[in-house]
């Protein structure tokens, strides 16, 4: 059964712990969900961030694929992130699946989330 609420997912600069430059973060907007929240701070601490003024999350895109399974868990069909950015000047991170490097993300959401690959 999925969460009631909507989530909302927004292209971002990187979290504050990360040395990532321009927009390789995730914002997600959404409502308080106990164990969403507790699986996004099982990530490593660079990989995440929580935006106390506008109470949204941030994570690395590195980890988005996780996190994106995190909440289509909860609340069914997230989505890509939108590449809006309030305040940014960089340009967005691509988007396109064939930019980026599938074995990387992959391993690296084994690793951070072995409960879903058996």
């Amino acid at each position: 059964m999925h969460a009631p609420g909507p989530c909302t997912a927004t292209a971002t600069p990187a979290p504050k712990d990360n040395p990532h430059p321009g927009l390789k973060g995730v914002k997600i907007d959404m409502p308080y969900h106990q164990e969403v929240i507790g699986r996004i701070k099982q990530l490593p601490r660079w990989a995440w961030d929580f935006d106390g003024e506008e109470k949204s999350w941030i994570v690395d895109r590195a980890v988005w694929p996780y996190v994106k399974v995190v909440l289509h868990e909860a609340w069914g069909d997230t989505g890509e992130p939108s590449e809006k950015e309030e305040e940014s000047t960089e340009e967005p991170a691509p988007t396109d699946s064939s930019t980026t490097d599938s074995s990387t993300t992959n391993r690296m959401t084994e690793e951070a989330a072995p409960s879903l690959f058996g």
